[in-house]
């Protein structure tokens, strides 16, 4: 691609625009220039959405992208100012929330039956290793089989996997949900972790180079922590991501 003088002397600039050109050239690292620049317009609009149940995190990382890709799409020379075409394309985020509220809640009703369902599903895993059957769960929670596969019927693997790390114990398509919904906000969270909060996350989904471990006992035993507190940081992290 050739650049004309006028596109030259503009990226040489420090303006919005000149970093847009930069970027579209194909300098991606200035792309943390204009997030940091606009944070603040991103985040203004991502608490406009507050009253939606959907992490900040996840909205302010659907920011970021929003922001990736209005600097690939924006036109220099068109006369608007970039911030003004930023912000007119973070109408976006609206959507977004909305799209994504009912994955992210439920009443309180549901919550108190998904939370009985975990704590059994956790419980005998820990206690035989593997993925309980329908039937153990079933005489677990005083339930029948029928009734066992109904509830799961009913809920979608994202609805199974909503209250994140709470429990990652599960099938390989809830351990897929729970990273595709949830992954936006717990890695916006993770950099502000502690370090033991840090390496029980990593072992509990597999992230950042780490094995993916099942259950508390295998993160201790990995980790040298105590189960029980691998099992707090987890539910704390959970909570800190329904939260956000």
């Amino acid at each position: 691609m050739i650049f004309d003088e006028a596109f030259k002397k503009l990226a040489a600039e420090n303006t919005d625009e000149a970093l847009v050109v930069k970027y579209q050239k194909g300098e991606l690292s200035v792309i943390n220039e204009l997030a940091s620049r606009h944070q603040d317009l991103i985040g203004y609009k991502a608490n406009g959405l507050r009253s939606v149940p959907v992490p900040m995190p996840a909205l302010e990382g659907e920011g970021l992208k929003i922001l990736a890709s209005s600097a690939r799409r924006f036109k220099t020379g068109a006369g608007a100012q970039f911030r003004t075409f930023l912000e007119s394309n973070l109408r976006g985020l609206n959507r977004y929330a909305h799209e994504n509220k009912n994955v992210l809640h439920f009443p309180e009703n549901k919550r108190l039956l998904i939370s009985k369902y975990k704590a059994a599903v956790e419980q005998l895993t820990n206690q035989t290793g593997r993925t309980p059957a329908d039937w153990q769960i079933a005489d677990a929670l005083g339930w029948s089989v029928p009734e066992i596969a109904k509830f799961k019927s009913k809920l979608d693997q994202r609805e199974l996997a909503a209250s994140g790390l709470e429990n990652l114990v599960g099938t390989e398509q809830e351990d897929e949900a729970v990273v595709s919904r949830k992954e936006e906000a717990a890695e916006f969270m993770y950099y502000s972790l502690t370090n033991e909060e840090k390496v029980v996350y990593d072992y509990a989904l597999g992230r950042h180079g780490k094995m993916k471990l099942r259950t508390d006992g295998e993160i201790a035993r990995v980790t040298g922590l105590n189960p029980s507190k691998v099992n707090r940081i987890r539910k704390n992290l959970a909570s800190r991501v329904q939260s956000s």
